[in-house]
C-alpha cells in the first residue's frame, strides 16, 4: 500500500487547479495509484502550467513526487532535489516504488557478472525529441527575457509605438470569415519541447494568447495576451505584444518563434 497525497489536482473530474490545494487519499494499492497517475498526465497543459499538480507518494519512510508534463510522467525522491526528475511509465513508477525494479537490475547485474546474457532489467520510456536550433542556454535566455519583459511590455500603452515597429511588414487578415476560420484553425497549444523549462504558446480562437514556461516552479509562470492574424512575405503569422517578434506558421501544426520551434500537441 502507499501513502498518497494530491497537490492542485481533483482525481475524480481529473482537474487541475491551485485552489485546491493539498489532499491526502490516505492508503491506496498499486491499481489505484496507476489510475491516479493516468488521470495526472491528461491534465489540461495549461491547467498543469498554472496550477502545478502533484502526487506525493510516501511508502517504507521513503517520499516521492510525481509530476507531469506533456502528456509525460516526471518521478522524483522528495529529499534528493538536486537529482534530475526521470521520466517514466506508470508501471515503471510502482516498480521505483514496492522496490521490483531494483531488483530486477541488481538481477541483471548478478547475470552479467556470471556471464549470463540477459535482457535488460528496464526498458527505458520514449522520450519527447528535442530539436534544439540554437544553444539551449542562449534560446532559454531569450525565452525568459521575453517573459520577464512582457508583464511590463503590455501593461504599458506607451511602448506600443514598439508593438507598431515589430510589426513591419505585417499584412492584418481583415475579412471576419477569413479572419474567424485562421484562428479556429491556429487555436492549439504548441510546445518547444516536454522537459521542464521547455516553453509553450496557447492559442485561442477568440484571439487571446498565453506564453508559459512547463512545470515553472516559480516566477515568470503565465503571460496572457492577445494577439492579431495577419501575413508578412505571403506567410501566416500570429502577432501579439511579445518583444520577440512575430510568430510564423512554417507547416500545419509547427510555429517558429524567436529562433525556436514549437510543436502544437492539441487544441
Amino acid at each position: 500500500m502507499f501513502r498518497v497525497t494530491v497537490v492542485n489536482f481533483e482525481p475524480a473530474t481529473g482537474q487541475a487547479s491551485s485552489e485546491i490545494g493539498s489532499c491526502s487519499l490516505g492508503e491506496i494499492g498499486a491499481a489505484e495509484l496507476l489510475d491516479l497517475f493516468t488521470r495526472l498526465r491528461a491534465v489540461d497543459p495549461i491547467q498543469n502550467v498554472e496550477a502545478e499538480p502533484e502526487i506525493r507518494i510516501e511508502i517504507r519512510r521513503q517520499r516521492y513526487v510525481v509530476y507531469t508534463g506533456q502528456q509525460h510522467l516526471y518521478f522524483h525522491e522528495a529529499w534528493n532535489a538536486a537529482e534530475p526528475a526521470r521520466v517514466l511509465l506508470p508501471e515503471q513508477i510502482i516498480g521505483e516504488l514496492d522496490g521490483t525494479a531494483a531488483a530486477a537490475r541488481k538481477q541483471f547485474v548478478e547475470d552479467r557478472a556470471r556471464g549470463v546474457k540477459t535482457a535488460p532489467a528496464v526498458v527505458e520510456p520514449p522520450r519527447a525529441p528535442k530539436r534544439p536550433p540554437m544553444p539551449p542556454k542562449v534560446r532559454r535566455a531569450i525565452l525568459t527575457t521575453v517573459l520577464l519583459t512582457l508583464s511590463v511590455y503590455v501593461a504599458e500603452p506607451s511602448l506600443s509605438a514598439t508593438r507598431d515597429s515589430a510589426s513591419a511588414g505585417f499584412e492584418l487578415i481583415r475579412d471576419p470569415k477569413q479572419l474567424s476560420a485562421y484562428q479556429e484553425d491556429l487555436a492549439g497549444v504548441y510546445m518547444s519541447g516536454s522537459q521542464p523549462g521547455h516553453y509553450g504558446i496557447a492559442l485561442s480562437a477568440d484571439g487571446t494568447m498565453k506564453f508559459f514556461q512547463l512545470n515553472a516552479r516559480g516566477t515568470p509562470g503565465v503571460i496572457r495576451d492577445t494577439f492579431r492574424v495577419g501575413r508578412i512575405d505571403g506567410r501566416l503569422c500570429v502577432l501579439g505584444s511579445l518583444p520577440g517578434g512575430p510568430m510564423v506558421l512554417v507547416g500545419k501544426h509547427t510555429i517558429s518563434y524567436s529562433g525556436e520551434t514549437f510543436e502544437r500537441i492539441g487544441k
